[in-house]
């Protein structure tokens, strides 16, 4: 799996992400996952909704629901996020 990248969006002066209107408010949490071969297809969306108490999750095959939601996880702990 390959994390997308970021792309400078210049009239917020910030790095923003496309989630195709699934995730709607900025975090450092918001994520999405894709093939490496298919840069096209997102394999996993995980992000803060307008509600900023709720978080959007959307995943496809090879992630099982179990899979998706352990990666989810990992992303709230900051704790846990390396910032390679």
């Amino acid at each position: 799996m390959k994390r997308f990248s970021n792309s400078l969006l210049e009239s917020l002066e910030a790095y923003c992400q496309d989630f195709g209107g699934r995730v709607a408010a900025a975090s450092v949490k918001n994520f999405l996952l894709s093939h490496p071969d298919d840069m096209d297809k997102t394999l996993m969306l995980f992000g803060r909704t307008q509600d900023r108490q709720v978080y959007s999750m959307d995943y496809a095959h090879p992630f099982t629901p179990v899979q998706a939601f352990a990666i989810a996880l990992s992303s709230m702990d900051s704790h846990l996020v390396t910032f390679d």
